[in-house]
């Protein structure tokens, strides 16, 4: 193809310069004058040989950042018409490099320049003349990065604009010439991009999109980290570069970051009124209007409040493309209700996206996680009740737990440890050995000997293998000896989880609280309460003594056989959707909190992958702030992840989300309103957008939704068709009207219903799979099986009895008499196993040949 092209250029460059050589000046096609520059991508420094993307550039202030890639070069040809008789200067800012000639002159030479740069220029210009401008870019890194501006005696200095510039076809370079003669110029690209209109600015808003970061307490890595993430988050939602410099200008708006005695080491003075909470992780959030240009104060109680400052500021941002507004008057002073507000992220085979992160997108987690107020990360060991492996593993399970650890370490994050006793026994307690005593403590030695962070394990007593409190205590004792051997302040919990809740366990509880009754007890350090749990949190409260504390576990991520289930929930969601979906709960999580998190310090939810990623925002904003509006966190969730353009849509699509699985499946038209509101939301929605992956979830839900619930109405139908036919059994006899209704059945499989949706909801599948790892089948992705996650794999089972109707029909051909058969056949038409629950998930598993 590369050989075909250049034969080809070399015989436009033979007929042009033949034309010219006998004078013709070209036709009015090649002479018109057209909007923009014509240019193209090239494949030398020279800017010969044309890289096959001829495009126009109708404007000179450019934001491409990573979206055209990275280390590539563009030239782009034409005219500019002068403003002004009289000198002109050109001011450029650009990154990397960048030549402009003005009259086929070289006015601005920093081509060779790297990184973030300003030159610039003064010409000669004619008003309304137009000469020609040539503009050579580089770039080496993701944020390229193009503006140039104007100015002349007695205007301000303005980005020159898209009028003033075009382009002759005739006037062009030959290779790009042949290269806009071979696509044609109806298929330029266009190097603008996506450009939706800019939003005004608001009267009460300030304009931030110039602004610049100041960390006071230079070469402190969480602070650096605070200022990274501000610049990474604001780059990736409104294509501005905010960067971090020594010293402002009067003029300057400018983020503040530090803590109080950073002010004070730096000799800055607190603003009237400003005052930062004397409490852990506390911030002052206050915007200073007092001085020429705006001051954003991001000021912490300790330094994990100044990241938490800098997430509140990334939440309150009105971001889009190439603006960024902020309230004028904010001014924030807070603190945390619960000093512990953290998520178990366990990088194991088991969960239903985890085990396929890098660790870059571990540290984007994290961040997300900060933005709404996570202070504490809980990861897992090597060994647990998983595999050893998963084929989604980018990196061996304790390279990653040492990598997890020091990434948490960076942000000032808490780290637990969620550390079972696989070592022993759990069959017969009277083989726990002190053999097997001392492996387990060998066994933690090693692992916590890596790790640079440690603040607390959580041993559960069970969930798995159950463990007697005169076993579980010893071996605590000695994991803490170990423990802060390495980790000094670190401490240790434990649950109760799965006692008393069969023959053998029964009494444990109550063995377990004799244990915290002991004297020589002083070396623990909390309870855990959390799922599987035979006693509840306030009855919890009163039996442990006061001195301990009681941190929850809430399990955010099943919707099924799990702590929180949803309640009446319809069959036919359960049968397909199953225990651990995308499950988005905004109203009832907020109640399940409130109702009894006052008993406890906070938190540490218990999260098997992203498919629970709102219900994290959620407890994580209410362990701040139990008393902030459902409605606020859910708008904010829109407006941080999804942007502010569709924000209002995808707020009202989580709580549609939920509303869906509300009552009966067949009173309720709801998953067709979900829809509805999701693909107006898609048809507005950007490329961009369309990459989210958390837009992508909530697509994928109601996809799913409104796919189940026109096959329950098909299906339904299908089976009282089929019924009706074996009410004719005594007139066309047994074996013919089992055949027909049969057949009737099987139209869900032969004739499926809305195929369109199921396509769509299996197109969304992959997305989630390339997007953020979500393995939602275990053919297709790996997942480890259908109940972590695989719903896709249960999108076609049975809602409508007919697997329990066509294993009767197999047992009722078996029998000779025909009197008999059409006895069981009249109880199958009269449809009194209308309410059974069938075990769907485990048919299916067998079907797919999948085990635990």
């Amino acid at each position: 193809m590369k050989t075909l092209r250049t034969l080809l250029f070399l015989t436009t460059v033979l007929i042009f310069g033949a034309t010219c050589a006998f004078g013709a000046s070209g036709d009015n096609y090649d002479d018109m004058f057209r909007p923009g520059l014509a240019g193209a991508q090239y494949d030398n420094d020279a800017f010969t040989e044309v890289d096959e993307d001829g495009n126009i550039l109708h404007s000179l202030n450019q934001n491409w950042a990573s979206a055209l890639g990275n280390d590539w070069r563009a030239a782009w040809h034409g005219y500019i018409e002068g403003p002004y008789t009289g000198d002109v200067t050109i001011s450029a800012e650009f990154e990397d490099g960048m030549e402009l000639l003005i009259d086929n002159k070289v006015v601005i030479d920093g081509i060779r320049r790297r990184l973030r740069n300003k030159m610039s220029c003064t010409v000669k210009m004619t008003k309304g003349k137009k000469v020609p401008i040539a503009i050579k870019f580089v770039t080496f890194n993701s944020k390229a990065f193009l503006r140039l501006e104007w100015q002349w005696e007695g205007s301000k200095k303005v980005v020159i604009p898209g009028e003033a510039l075009s382009f002759q076809l005739s006037s062009l370079p030959p290779a790009l010439r042949f290269e806009f003669d071979y696509i044609g110029l109806e298929n330029a690209l266009n190097w603008n991009l996506y450009a939706p209109t800019r939003a005004p600015l608001p009267a009460d808003q300030i304009d931030v999109s110039t602004a610049k970061i100041v960390v006071l307490q230079k070469g402190n890595k969480v602070l650096d980290n605070g200022a990274d993430m501000l610049a990474d988050e604001i780059l990736k939602r409104a294509r501005i570069d905010v960067p971090t410099v020594k010293k402002t200008k009067n003029e300057d708006v400018c983020f503040v970051i530090g803590t109080k005695d950073d002010l004070a080491k730096n000799k800055i003075s607190l603003p009237d009124g400003l005052a930062v909470p004397q409490e852990k992780d506390g911030y002052a959030f206050w915007v200073d209007n007092s001085s020429k240009a705006a001051k954003v104060y991001l000021i912490g109680y300790d330094k994990r409040g100044a990241l938490f400052a800098v997430g509140r500021l990334l939440r309150s941002l009105d971001m889009g493309r190439d603006w960024a507004y902020l309230d004028k008057d904010i001014k924030i002073s807070t603190a945390p209700k619960y000093p512990l507000r953290g998520h178990q992220l366990g990088y194991r085979p088991k969960t239903n996206s985890y085990d396929g992160w890098t660790i870059e997108m571990w540290e984007q987690y994290y961040r997300d996680m900060i933005v709404f107020g996570m202070n504490a990360v809980e990861i897992v060991p090597p060994v647990t009740d998983d595999d050893d492996d998963s084929p989604l593993f980018p990196k061996p399970k304790m390279e990653m737990m040492i990598a997890m650890s020091k990434l948490a370490d960076d942000y000032d994050l808490d780290v637990w440890i969620w550390y079972p006793i696989m070592e022993f026994d759990i069959d017969d307690d009277e083989q726990i050995t002190d053999e097997l005593m001392q492996l387990a403590i060998k066994n933690r030695d090693e692992v916590l000997s890596k790790l640079q962070r440690v603040d607390a394990v959580f041993v559960p007593s069970g969930d798995p293998d159950e463990v007697h409190p005169k076993y579980l205590f010893p071996h605590m004792k000695e994991h803490k000896r170990v423990l802060t051997k390495y980790h000094p302040n670190a401490t240790i919990w434990s649950s109760v989880q799965n006692y008393d809740d069969e023959e053998k366990t029964m009494g444990w509880i109550a063995a377990f609280y004799k244990w915290l009754g002991r004297n020589d007890i002083d070396w623990f350090d909390g309870v855990v309460f959390g799922p599987a749990t035979e006693t509840t949190l306030p009855k919890m409260r009163k039996a442990v003594p006061k001195k301990f504390p009681i941190r929850r576990y809430p399990d955010i991520t099943h919707s099924k056989s799990c702590q929180y289930r949803i309640r009446d929930w319809d069959m036919a969601w359960q049968d397909t959707l199953g225990r651990e979906c995308i499950n988005p709960r905004p109203v009832d999580y907020t109640k399940i909190f409130r109702d009894i998190q006052h008993l406890s310090i906070g938190f540490i939810s218990y999260s098997e992958g992203c498919n629970d990623d709102f219900n994290k925002i959620l407890w994580s904003c209410l362990g701040w702030d139990p008393d902030m509006k459902t409605e606020d966190i859910v708008a904010e969730y829109s407006k941080y992840f999804i942007g502010s353009r569709l924000a209002e849509g995808y707020a009202k699509g989580i709580f549609a989300l939920e509303q869906n699985w509300r009552g009966d499946i067949k009173d309720t038209d709801q998953p067709y309103k979900t829809l509805e509101l999701f693909q107006q939301l898609e048809a507005e929605a950007t490329p961009h957008d369309k990459l989210n992956w958390r837009f992508q979830q909530g697509l994928y839900r109601a996809y799913y939704d409104a796919y189940i619930k026109a096959r329950y109405e098909y299906e339904m139908g299908l089976k009282k068709q089929a019924l009706g036919v074996l009410k004719n059994a005594p007139t066309i006899g047994t074996l013919a009207a089992m055949d027909q209704a049969e057949a009737i059945l099987d139209k869900a499989e032969t004739e499926k219903v809305r195929t369109d949706l199921r396509a769509r909801t299996f197109e969304l599948a992959e997305a989630l799979f390339q997007s953020i790892r979500m393995q939602l089948s275990v053919p297709k992705y790996k997942a480890k099986q259908l109940s972590r996650g695989a719903n896709l794999d249960a999108i076609d089972v049975p809602i409508n009895h007919s697997r329990q109707i066509k294993e009767m029909f197999a047992e009722i051909r078996k029998i000779d008499s025909e009197q008999e058969r059409l006895a069981k056949i009249v109880i199958i038409a009269s449809d009194r196993f209308e309410k059974i629950e069938y075990d769907w998930e485990e048919i299916f598993e067998e079907q797919l040949g999948i085990t635990d």
